[in-house]
């Protein structure tokens, strides 16, 4: 399998408790958080165990601020145990939000995390109204990718959810490489004063007054973006329904290979319903019934019904239009009255929607439009195959204690091969760094994903 072209480094996860020493706000639509600390150097947590000095080397390092539950009087976090955290479940966990390190500053002790002002949400909320002095539990970062290797230049594309990290990746960019770099934000005057290296062309786009992740936008400017010689790179972040498309161009319309395309979800447009005690807050989960647990425990139907909607393509097909069945049947290759069938029983479980004049999927169901997801429920890919096998043969497993056999075509191989070594190449980093093989000569080394980790001493 062809390797990201970003170098990868994993490390052990932290976590830790830092300070608030400033806030100020970027632009009316970013808010900048700074965080400080002892804890940011290396210490033993109160529980014993040994905690690394704080670490981030890539533009995109992703961290979790952990945020405490408004209807609950008191959260707990994860605590820290030998390179991997205990993190509690429940209604007491606090609550985990994703960030990127918008710079940090190891000789001042300075960490910089910067907050999109819009919305609502706990972390939102808390950026808000946080005060200098206040304390709050991070974990993170546990790996590190920085500046595509091997590549002539690169194409970025964000919103204002990856404008710290695009931001972070300016001010590190390597002299002399060349980028095309897109940011959408909402009004002009969320507009940043960016260092722009010599090399790289930045063009602002702006939403003026549409509402995130509704626009064409970013992926307009990407697609009339003058395509340069050499290999590229792409980096593109945002809304992960905006994604969907701006993928499938770079690899079917550009014919990118996957090392050279990074696009990540940073968020999902959903609709949020608030708190009546706090506008700023959404509604806390609501606990369901045991027996309705159960009952979705049990239920296998949507599993397979799911997996039929992926295989006929339907998430492509449809997109966010709407289509009556002849359509849906001459795009398929199926008949009418089986996708009627199919359609009702999607419709049962909110996947899809009946109009006036056809069919369409919901938010629930536009989920079939996203490439891993097809990857993985697809009735003729290794996943779902495997998955099919295992269950047919549970039964004879667990009353003969008879392993479960599954037999691979040379397709499934390479599709089970490409997955496996791309989980490996993220632990095999931390693997090798173990201390347990500090005096090992060589290693012989079994099991899936084994051809990508290197172990040996050289």
């Amino acid at each position: 399998m062809a390797k990201n072209l970003r170098p990868l480094e994993i490390f052990p996860i932290t976590t830790r408790f830092l300070q608030v020493i400033r806030t100020a706000d970027v632009t009316p639509g970013m808010r900048r958080i700074t965080l400080g600390g002892e804890q940011l150097k290396a210490h033993t947590a109160d529980n014993g165990y040994p905690v690394a000095e704080f670490r981030s080397d890539g533009f995109d390092d992703e961290f979790k601020v952990l945020i405490d539950r408004p209807d609950s009087k008191e959260s707990v976090g994860p605590t820290q145990l030998d390179g991997v955290l205990n993190w509690p479940r429940g209604e007491g966990a606090k609550l985990i939000r994703t960030y990127t390190v918008r710079r940090w500053d190891p000789e001042a002790g300075e960490l910089d995390v910067d907050f999109v002002n819009h919305g609502v949400g706990p972390a939102t909320s808390w950026a808000r109204n946080v005060k200098v002095g206040e304390t709050v539990q991070i974990a993170g970062p546990k790996s590190s990718s920085t500046h595509p290797e091997n590549a002539d230049w690169v194409l970025v594309g964000a919103d204002e959810t990856a404008l710290p990290a695009v931001g972070r990746w300016l001010e590190e960019w390597p002299q002399g490489a060349r980028g095309q770099v897109f940011i959408e934000v909402e009004e002009e005057s969320h507009r940043q004063d960016l260092v722009v290296p010599e090399g790289v062309e930045l063009t602002w786009l702006v939403r003026r007054g549409a509402e995130a992740g509704t626009t064409t936008l970013l992926f307009d400017a990407l697609k009339a973006a003058e395509w340069w010689e050499g290999t590229v790179f792409s980096w593109v972040a945002g809304e992960a329904g905006t994604l969907t498309p701006i993928r499938r161009w770079l690899r079917n319309e550009k014919k990118l290979d996957k090392d050279q395309i990074e696009v990540t979800g940073y968020w999902k447009k959903q609709k949020v319903t608030v708190t009546a005690e706090n506008p700023e807050l959404p509604d806390p989960t609501v606990h369901e019934d045991v027996r309705e647990v159960f009952h979705e425990l049990a239920e296998i139907m949507p599993g397979f019904a799911l997996r039929v909607a992926a295989t006929l393509d339907f998430g492509p097909i449809f997109g966010a239009s709407e289509l009556t069945l002849e359509e849906l049947a001459n795009q398929t290759g199926a008949t009418q009255v089986g996708l009627f069938k199919l359609l009702r029983y999607l419709k049962s479980i909110d996947v899809a929607e009946q109009t006036d004049t056809g069919w369409k999927l919901t938010e629930l169901g536009r989920e079939l439009d996203n490439d891993y997801v097809i990857e993985d429920l697809h009735l003729d890919g290794y996943f779902a195959q495997r998955e099919l096998a295992a269950i047919s043969a549970l039964l004879g497993a667990v009353k003969e204690g008879t392993p479960i056999a599954f037999e691979e075509t040379q397709a499934h191989t390479d599709q089970r091969v490409e997955a496996e070594t791309e989980f490996a190449g993220y632990v095999s980093g931390a693997l090798a760094a173990d201390s347990s093989f500090t005096d090992l000569k060589s290693i012989a080394i079994f099991g899936r994903g084994s051809e990508s980790l290197c172990l040996c001493d050289t």
